[in-house]
């Protein structure tokens, strides 16, 4: 369970730096942000476990790098309304993204339960 939150952890932040970056490099270069985009979504496929999160949420409350989780996805909020005052495509392409990434995360999961 600690190496989970720990993974979590992770991609969060990487997540929140990614956003600066993204937003940077969006119109100047397109090969640095597509590159960091694939970067981040590679870790969310890789490392991140929303399923085992969201199953076990009331036993994580207890934990305190669950708590720093929830200061980092606050965070990720943020950057997210200010990238909805910066630039709205970017934020309309990056939740066009993270859904992408969920779908496919989630058919991951089924594959591998139905091969056990």
């Amino acid at each position: 369970m600690k190496q989970k939150l720990i993974n979590a952890e992770f991609c969060l932040i990487l997540n929140l730096l990614g956003t600066f970056f993204l937003l940077l490099s969006f119109k100047s270069s397109p090969f640095i942000f597509w590159g960091m985009l694939s970067v981040i979504d590679l870790s969310m496929l890789l490392f991140f476990d929303e399923v085992y999160l969201w199953k076990n949420r009331k036993s994580l409350l207890r934990e305190p790098s669950a708590k720093r989780l929830r200061i980092y996805l606050v965070a990720l909020v943020i950057a997210y309304i200010i990238l909805l005052i910066k630039n709205i495509e970017l934020l309309l392409l990056i939740i066009f993204n993270l859904v992408i990434i969920l779908c496919v995360d989630f058919l991951l999961d089924l594959s591998k339960k139905s091969r056990k």
